[in-house]
Formats: structure tokens, sequence, C-alpha cells
């Protein structure tokens, strides 16, 4: 998250709220896997998704233009 804000990729928020929010839906979508019966296999999908839906929203570039800014640093 601080890189991402650093290089003007993502907004300045909270960050340590951000990273927060990603780890509850990370044990959200184990406990609701284990409960619903859901194949492991399928949960970085299903995990992927939702953490997408939740950081886009914090995007100010392009994914693959604040992607190659990371990188460069």
């Amino acid at each position: 998250m601080a890189r991402a804000q650093s290089v003007g990729a993502f907004a300045p928020v909270d960050s340590a709220t951000v990273v927060q929010n990603c780890h509850a839906l990370y044990v959200h979508e184990v406990l609701r896997s284990h409960a619903r019966g859901l194949t492991s296999a399928e949960m970085p999908k299903r995990l992927l998704r939702r953490l997408e839906t939740l950081l886009a929203s914090l995007m100010i570039m392009p994914k693959g233009q604040w992607l190659a800014q990371l990188s460069a640093i």
C-alpha cells in the first residue's frame, strides 16, 4: 500500500485500515469456503475477485501503469 501510494498509484487513504480489510476478506473467504464446502482449489480465484473489487476503488492510474511504476522502485 505504501509503495503504491508513494508513486501515486493508489489514493492516499489509511493503509493500515486497507490492509486490515484485505486480511478480513481473506479470513472470511477461508471460513466461508469451509462452511459452504467450496473447493480450496478455487479459493485463490474467489479471493482475487474480492480483493480486486476492494482495491480497484483506490486506484488512481490504470493497473498496468502502476505495476510498471512499482517494479521500477
